[in-house]
């Protein structure tokens, strides 16, 4: 059980990072193209 939850979690947690990533990089796109890149 433990290591069900501790997988949703970080499923969560990725698309909650993919999520602020994206909001991010419209906010900023000048500043996310060269990370991007790397």
């Amino acid at each position: 059980m433990q290591n069900e939850i501790h997988q949703r979690d970080l499923i969560v947690g990725l698309q909650k990072g993919l999520a602020l990533i994206q909001l991010f990089s419209k906010a900023n796109p000048r500043l996310t193209v060269p990370q991007a890149q790397k």
